[in-house]
């Protein structure tokens, strides 16, 4: 399995691009294909008792790798928030987190795969991808896929967290853009030196989306 990396801290090179297709006015919307319950695993969080689980959702909104040796993508890895009326059997407040995957990676790779080590190396990849979208989250390598259940919470959490996300996605992408157009090479020596020391780190940030992807082939993500 390919190993999960970090690129320039906020970067990570498993989170499918999301295209570029304009998301409908109206905020949130019910998705007309949304993540569907594929697994949950349940794992420990290291120097902690806390109950943590991760949903593992089957998108067809994800893409796969167009190469046999390119990362799997995968989106999402966000905490979804605490509804004490959903975890009110829990005798402790648990952390929940939602992986969205593609569904062919799942046939192969997830809760029925035919083998244990190829589901075992795709969880602790899943696991990886958590710890980089979350950097105070800290998992052992300890884990069980849940038998009698395939999702803890409920979906619709899931899908407004997704949505919330992509919605966020949009606005950073509006702002890079916008912040791009005003330092075109049109600019002066002068003038583009003050916009780097004004804006350094988000020029930084900006030159990192608009190089072609590094690690990754795929084609465009959720719409």
């Amino acid at each position: 399995m390919t190993e999960a990396t970090t690129v320039d801290n906020n970067m990570y090179i498993l989170a499918v691009n999301v295209s570029n297709r304009p998301p409908a006015k109206q905020f949130p919307r019910p998705f007309r294909n949304p993540p569907q319950p594929h697994m949950c695993i349940h794992v420990m969080l290291q120097g902690s008792h806390t109950p943590c689980y991760i949903n593992v959702m089957s998108w067809t909104r994800v893409e796969l790798p167009l190469r046999p040796d390119a990362p799997i993508p995968l989106y999402g890895g966000m905490q979804v928030p605490f509804n004490e009326k959903t975890y009110k059997n829990f005798k402790q407040k648990p952390m929940v987190f939602a992986v969205m995957v593609n569904p062919e990676i799942l046939l192969k790779n997830g809760k029925h795969s035919q083998s244990t080590q190829d589901r075992d190396s795709f969880i602790d990849l899943i696991l990886e991808f958590v710890e980089a979208m979350n950097p105070s989250v800290q998992f052992t390598r300890r884990f069980d896929v849940l038998e009698n259940r395939d999702l803890t919470g409920e979906l619709k959490d899931i899908w407004a967290i997704v949505q919330i996300k992509r919605a966020k996605e949009k606005q950073e992408n509006n702002k890079a853009h916008h912040f791009d157009e005003n330092c075109q090479p049109h600019l002066s020596r002068e003038e583009a030196t003050h916009y780097q020391q004004k804006y350094g780190p988000q020029t930084k940030n900006i030159e990192i989306r608009n190089e072609p992807p590094q690690t990754t082939d795929t084609g465009p993500g959720p719409s």
